[in-house]
Parts: structure tokens; sequence; C-alpha cells
């Protein structure tokens, strides 16, 4: 069994417990990557104790078990999640253990959970450099992480521009999103983030 289909019921039972977030307009419950990291940080394995070790305590309580899976769904993202660690996997060969290969997943992409866990007590830069350690691969991979600010910011269209334009002349990243009433809601790169220490 691999260890996806093991972890995905625990998984499964956070996503339950958070179903209010959770379901789409046509109501679908999904899997969200968060769920799995939690799965993930309250079972036996390596990714686990690399995280209690860096000070990972999760704010959510651990839930009973769900054994109906079929009435939850990916999320894209973390289908995603998946087959970057199926990349990850076949390039580093043998037989690495998953549970680190997601983690790293979790830290290293644009589209990372670095501020979830940092929210939950975890050094992150330690858990990225025993990760990369444990997997044998180097260090440097820690220094491309992105880390986004806690808040959003929700600003006129005009205010946007000229944000936009000051990030952007600062070297830092961001997400936007415009809605109807044409404000803008903008995520922007942490000025701590690790990407940032590099450049």
């Amino acid at each position: 069994m691999s260890f996806f289909i093991e972890i995905s019921g625990i998984a499964g039972a956070y996503a339950m417990a958070d179903e209010a977030r959770f379901t789409t307009s046509d109501g679908q419950r999904m899997i969200m990557r968060t769920h799995m990291a939690l799965a993930l940080a309250t079972t036996e394995n390596a990714a686990a104790g690399i995280l209690a070790d860096a000070g990972f305590a999760p704010t959510e309580p651990r839930p009973p078990a769900y054994e109906e899976r079929g009435s939850l769904h990916i999320a894209p993202e973390l289908a995603r999640d998946q087959q970057w660690v199926n990349g990850l996997v076949t390039g580093l060969g043998g037989a690495p253990d998953p549970s680190l290969c997601y983690l790293l997943s979790w830290l290293v992409g644009t589209n990372n959970l670095d501020r979830w866990f940092l929210t939950r007590g975890a050094d992150t830069d330690q858990v990225c450099g025993a990760v990369t350690a444990a997997l044998g691969l180097p260090a440097s991979i820690c220094d491309t992480r992105v880390r986004w600010a806690g808040e959003s910011l929700r600003v006129s269209a005009d205010e946007a521009a000229a944000l936009t334009r000051e990030l952007k002349a600062e070297g830092r990243l961001f997400g936007w999103n415009k809605y109807d009433d044409g404000t803008v809601s903008i995520l922007p790169e942490d000025p701590d983030s690790p990407r940032l220490r590099t450049i």
C-alpha cells in the first residue's frame, strides 16, 4: 500500500473535521494539503520526527478515524504535490522515505506551506535543512524557498498598481486576485523570505 493511501484516512478525518471550510459549492468535500500535512505530522514517520524536533505543535486536535474515503476528493494542489513527490522519488532512485519527500514538497514550491508550519511553531529553516540532509540533497535547495506574508492586503486598483511596482522593485514575489467591486487582494512575499536572503 502506498504511503499516500495509508495516510489519506487520517487526512480525511482532518478534512471532515474542517468540512465547513473545505466543501465546494456542489457539496464535495476536499482533502487539502494542510490536512495531509497534519496527518503526516501526527503519525509515526521520519518527517513527523523532524517536525517535532523543530517545534511543530499543531493547533488542530486529532479527529477520530474516518474510513468513508469515497465521499472525499483530493484537492488539485495536493494532486500536484503527489506528482512532485513521484518525480523526486524517481530522481533520487532507490526507496527514499515518502514522508520526507512530501514534507520537502510543502517547503520549497512557490505555493508552499512555509507560513502554515511557522504559525504552528516549526522552525522551517531547521526542517528544510534536516529533510534535505536526510534525503541526501544539497542544503542550497532551502535557499530557494518562498515565504509568503501572513496576511493579504485588499486595496483599490490604483493602490494595487503602486504596491506591485514597489514589490517588483524589491525583487519580491506576490499573488493577487481581483474582485467584482474593483478591489484587489495582494499576498506579498515576506521580506524575510529565504529566497531573498540569497539575492
